[in-house]
């Protein structure tokens, strides 16, 4: 898969660019990231995207030299470089390169490592059908960190069961999903789970919010189970590179279905 990379300053075709092996990020996961999508030189909803990668980065203690703008400029080279229409951003942000010992104290910089590639925006409404999982993963589920480990094993355990996406549950309550936000529709609320340190906060699940108030609907951002789940008059999934999805069956059975329109 072709576009472009960029590392501490240099680019490089994305199939040619190398990170060294001192960087934090892959002995120790070390490291915090965000995506984006755009299209025809613009970056969706760009400020928001950096704004919560400085918001991981400080979140977690790594001290960086980048301002929001600077990010900003670095993302627009790296996009007019590409010479893509339609691309998928990656930006990570590693705590700096270092022989492997756990404590970072005398870290003295950071990596800043930015990719993009080839992608194609779908803006239909999307059916997908979900499994409910254990949520395994650790407390820091509002910084987006590299330490993807529990969504991805959650994410093949989907695929082995003909799923599109995994749901976790954490003490009885829906938390998120492996690689989305997930909200429901019962009546005339949206209900999603509160901001809090077992969720990321999607910027797809905010404009769902701002979206679903301007159009008359109320919003109650409260936990719910498995049984709302169920109940619910839709399930909606959201998340920054496939928008907002509809979920038509959880763990095998019907769900939704009834007032979402196309």
């Amino acid at each position: 898969m072709g576009g472009i990379a960029y590392y501490n300053g240099e680019l490089f075709d994305r199939n040619e660019a190398r990170i060294p092996l001192s960087d934090r990020a892959i002995f120790f996961g070390d490291a915090v990231y965000d995506m984006m999508i755009g299209e025809g030189g613009n970056i969706h909803q760009a400020d928001e995207h950096i704004a919560r990668l400085l918001f991981s980065a400080n979140t977690i203690g790594i001290k960086h030299r980048y301002s929001a703008e600077d990010i900003y400029d670095l993302l627009e080279l790296v996009v007019k470089s590409s010479s893509l229409n339609s691309y998928r951003i990656y930006i990570q942000l590693s705590r700096d390169s270092a022989s492997r010992e756990h404590s970072y104290l005398s870290s003295r910089g950071t990596n800043l490592l930015i990719t993009a590639e080839e992608y194609r925006i779908v803006r239909d409404i999307e059916e997908i059908k979900l499994i409910s999982t254990e949520d395994r993963r650790y407390r820091f589920c509002n910084v987006k960190t590299v330490n993807l480990l529990p969504a991805v094993l959650a994410s093949a355990e989907a695929e082995r069961a003909g799923c599109d996406e995994a749901v976790f549950i954490r003490d009885g309550f829906i938390t998120e999903c492996a690689h989305s936000n997930i909200s429901i529709l019962l009546g005339d609320t949206v209900y999603t789970h509160p901001l809090s340190d077992v969720i990321l906060p999607g910027i797809t699940r905010r404009h769902l919010l701002l979206g679903a108030l301007s159009s008359g609907f109320k919003c109650r951002e409260e936990r719910f189970g498995i049984g709302e789940l169920f109940r619910a008059d839709e399930v909606i999934v959201t998340s920054t590179t496939k928008l907002l999805r509809r979920a038509t069956h959880v763990d095998g059975a019907a769900v939704g279905g009834r007032n979402l329109s196309a």
